[in-house]
């Protein structure tokens, strides 16, 4: 954005002899001209109203306050007109405002850059009862002008609401507190639960504050935001102005023990001699089966604490056994 003019009067260099009775010759960029003013650039939150001045300047650097037009391209597709406007935008980004300045057969432009930014302007710390008063908190780095602004109390619903109006010109510093005593306004925050608003001066929602419980002299609700975002009301000592003294979490970790499931091993080999011939099973054969038995059963038993692959190589195991044992049988009953 440009400055607006001086009041020194400028100097325009002219050629060719005055004498000659021709008119004397004026460069284009030399001849007198109006000018436009459209304000310094400026930082706004998304959603927050904010106020553009426009200024004109006639020929002697005098300020044009009839019969001048005023247009301004406010960077996201919105046109208005007037020397003086307000807008808000909805989402977050870099604009680039153009102010157009008519007067007569006469135009000039400026133009400025508004970065709109999320909002990060919170309620921070409440105080209900007769001292009432809420604290907010500017999580940007940059200064904000929340002029216009409203507090508004969350009463019951038979008595209605109450709010508090942010006066003109108030600001919050870059990561700053600002504390509003409330009562100020003959609002009162009630005791024992409700909620605060925190309103643009357009009226939409900026943030919202529920607490409940009842305080002692030296304390008030405070919040603190967890890294997802989310918010904690607890009640502590209060510190209007200051960084909230953030509780003290503890984390209980249960530790708990998981033991591998070892199918039983069965160890019991006894060598007897055959009793019968034919195909009549032996003790030992007897005894193997009663262990393959086993052994299955306590796999399938075991559920979830056995996977299929040891389930596959018992099962694979006890096929090769079984064979083994055929073939040595097949070969005694030959030599006999």
């Amino acid at each position: 954005s440009t400055e607006p003019p001086s009041d020194e009067p400028e100097t325009t260099p002219t050629t060719g002899d005055s004498d000659s009775g021709w008119p004397e010759y004026v460069p284009p960029e030399d001849r007198p001209k109006i000018t436009a003013y459209a304000g310094k650039d400026k930082v706004m939150i998304v959603g927050a109203l904010g106020e553009f001045r426009g200024e004109g300047y006639d020929f002697d650097g005098e300020l044009i306050e009839e019969k001048a037009r005023y247009l301004w391209s406010l960077g996201d597709g919105t046109l208005k007109e007037g020397q003086n406007i307000s807008h808000f935008y909805r989402y977050p980004g870099e604009y680039i405002v153009t102010l157009d300045v008519s007067s007569g057969k006469n135009s000039a432009s400026d133009r400025l850059v508004v970065k709109v930014i999320p909002n990060e302007i919170i309620i921070s710390e409440v105080k209900t009862g007769a001292s009432s008063f809420v604290e907010l908190y500017n999580g940007t780095k940059e200064e904000i002008n929340i002029s216009g602004w409203q507090i508004r109390s969350g009463l019951p619903a038979q008595t209605g609401r109450q709010t508090f109006n942010l006066p003109k010109n108030t600001f919050i510093k870059p990561l700053g507190y600002s504390v509003f005593p409330v009562f100020l306004s003959e609002m009162v925050i009630p005791q024992g639960g409700g909620e605060v608003e925190l309103l643009y001066s357009t009226g939409y929602l900026a943030d919202s504050f529920s607490y409940s419980g009842f305080l002692s002299e030296d304390q008030s609700f405070s919040c603190a935001v967890s890294d997802t975002q989310q918010k904690n009301i607890y009640i502590d000592e209060e510190t209007p102005g200051a960084k909230n003294i953030e509780p003290v979490v503890l984390e209980k970790v249960i530790h708990s023990t998981v033991t591998e499931y070892t199918p039983p091993v069965v160890l019991q080999e006894e060598e007897k001699d055959l009793e019968e011939a034919g195909n009549t099973p032996t003790s030992a054969e007897v005894n193997v089966e009663e262990i393959q038995q086993a052994n299955v059963i306590s796999i399938v038993g075991a559920g979830s604490e056995v996977d299929k692959t040891k389930l596959y190589l018992f099962l694979v195991l006890g096929l090769v056994f079984f064979a083994g044992l055929g073939v040595f049988l097949v070969r005694r009953e030959r030599s006999v």
